[in-house]
């Protein structure tokens, strides 16, 4: 049977890797909600170097695993205060389906970051920034230079906030130019 071309390989090695990959996975979300739970802790609580380090392993890991768990993380994350900023960025650049979240529920942001996640971001990073309850009209400017039609409509039509005069001069200049606008 050994040298039978159409014998059944064995299939119990494959049955073990794929065990130990499942297990390896659970391993790593069990990782990364540890670490997540030590970055939600108050203030108080924890140090700040503690929370950094936490950060920093939180920040290796989410580079190598699988998407649910980083979006478990955003989700997790989102509510922190003082997320350590390299991770808030490691998030801010992932998929949309991971950084949307964080986007649309983290109310403590830097413009700065807002800024960088509107550059390098795709259409879709954009659109939830521009649905930002505190969005700045610096980040709103930084939003307008793509000229997504999706994302000025969402713009133009919010009223919490005021555009800049530059943002209404470029508006005006593509109204000009394109009269469907």
């Amino acid at each position: 049977m050994a040298n039978d071309p159409f014998a059944r390989p064995e299939t119990a090695p494959a049955r073990d890797q794929l065990s130990e990959l499942n297990r390896a996975a659970v391993q790593r979300q069990r990782m990364a909600h540890g670490l997540c739970d030590l970055l939600v802790m108050p203030t108080g609580k924890i140090s700040v170097g503690q929370r950094a380090f936490a950060g920093d392993i939180l920040l290796e890991i989410i580079a190598t695993v699988e998407i649910h768990i980083r979006i478990d993380v955003a989700t997790r994350l989102a509510g922190v205060r003082n997320c350590p900023p390299a991770l808030q960025r490691a998030i801010l650049k992932d998929e949309p389906e991971v950084a949307c979240i964080f986007l649309e529920n983290a109310p403590h942001i830097d413009d700065a970051l807002l800024a960088e996640c509107a550059r390098n971001g795709s259409a879709a990073h954009r659109l939830a920034l521009a649905r930002r309850s505190d969005l700045s009209a610096n980040v709103a400017d930084v939003l307008l230079e793509f000229d997504e039609p999706a994302t000025t409509t969402l713009l133009l039509r919010r009223t919490e906030f005021t555009l800049s005069p530059q943002a209404i001069d470029t508006l005006l200049a593509r109204s000009v130019t394109d009269p469907e606008r």
